[in-house]
């Protein structure tokens, strides 16, 4: 099972300017996560995701995620899932530093730890671990901030509709991914009666899109998402109510924790 993480923090500009003049948020950020109803092949599920976000368009971009998924299979046992990646992108979207591993049941299944670089045109991709190799990915996709940021601004213009292709180190950093973004109108503002209960009180005022996100392998033809994952997604970058879609079953994911962590003037 993939993190979200890098998902949920996917501007080929400066960041700051998303959208509307609402600069990403620095932030920390758990998600409790849940089994929706109709799995098949999972009786029950539960987990947790945190994710730190912080930086600065002057020096760029750091994102931790650790995602624990704890699935009942029934006959077929239990399985646990821990995953954990960070990533580091340039302010002017040249370079991002990834570095992952995920572990089942506490055994080693894979780790990466690499860089991408924008190399005349196309993207550069060195892999230092676990073996050694250098690859170039056509063209100049979307790091994941830059994709986050891009799609703040879609939705803020009124597009229903956001197709990119991404890179963001995951898996094996070499997978680069088609995804397309389904936008829905902008949402009314949260009921005022609950206002300081809930983690997104403190978003308050922000304009906000529910998102259906599909990755994509490339390919030819008609293709099947590798998974689907859908949130709320407010102008500063923060999403809430998570759905994390994958073959059989679907994990729902609810802000439980939001720590927004005040911005620091770029110093130059």
């Amino acid at each position: 099972m993939r993190s979200v993480g890098c998902v949920l923090f996917l501007c080929l500009a400066l960041p700051a300017a998303a959208a509307a003049g609402v600069p990403l948020a620095q932030h920390r950020a758990v998600y409790d996560l849940t089994l929706a109803p109709g799995a098949d092949g999972v009786e029950a599920a539960r987990g947790r995701i945190a994710i730190e976000f912080f930086g600065s368009p002057c020096e760029g971009w750091t994102t931790r995620v650790r995602q624990v998924t704890a699935l009942d299979l029934g006959d077929g046992g239990t399985r646990t899932l821990d995953s954990n990646s960070a990533t580091f992108e340039e302010a002017d979207g040249t370079l991002l530093r990834f570095r992952s591993e995920s572990r089942a049941d506490g055994q080693p299944i894979e780790a990466v730890d690499g860089t991408a670089t924008r190399v005349q045109g196309d993207t550069r991709v060195v892999i230092e671990a676990p073996d050694a190799e250098t690859l170039v990915v056509p063209g100049t996709p979307l790091f994941p901030t830059q994709h986050i940021a891009r799609l703040i601004g879609e939705a803020g213009s009124g597009a229903s509709l956001f197709a990119a292709r991404v890179f963001d180190g995951t898996g094996d950093g070499r997978t680069l991914y088609d995804t397309l973004a389904v936008i829905g109108p902008a949402l009314p503002a949260p009921d005022s009666d609950a206002e300081g209960q809930e983690p997104t009180d403190a978003l308050a005022g922000l304009d906000r899109w529910p998102v259906r996100l599909s990755y994509f392998e490339p390919g030819p033809g008609e293709r099947t998402p590798d998974y689907i994952v859908g949130f709320t997604l407010f102008a500063n970058g923060v999403s809430s109510d998570l759905s994390l879609e994958f073959d059989g079953f679907t994990l729902k994911g609810e802000l439980s924790a939001l720590e927004l962590v005040e911005p620091q003037e770029c110093r130059l």
